[in-house]
């Protein structure tokens, strides 16, 4: 319990220095244009999006690998 606490904190700790040390702006181009937005929201975007393409990832994965067992535990 108290691993996991300590393990905790550091996380949040990390997370608070991470996001005070990258407030500054950045510029993003785009195919049609560009924009600029603070660091923080760029690497709070990319680790959601990262994270929802993982989720969909498995997701398909599972699906598909489901349905080729359930095939395979039918012709028998």
């Amino acid at each position: 319990m108290y691993a996991s606490t300590v393990l905790i904190v550091g996380v949040i700790a990390v997370l608070v220095v991470l996001i005070s040390r990258n407030t500054g702006a950045a510029k993003l181009d785009w195919v049609f244009g560009s924009t600029n937005a603070s660091l923080v929201w760029i690497i709070l975007a990319a680790t959601v999006l990262g994270w929802l393409l993982g989720v969909a990832t498995a997701a398909t994965f599972r699906h598909r690998t489901r349905s080729r067992e359930t095939a395979r535990t039918d012709r028998s």
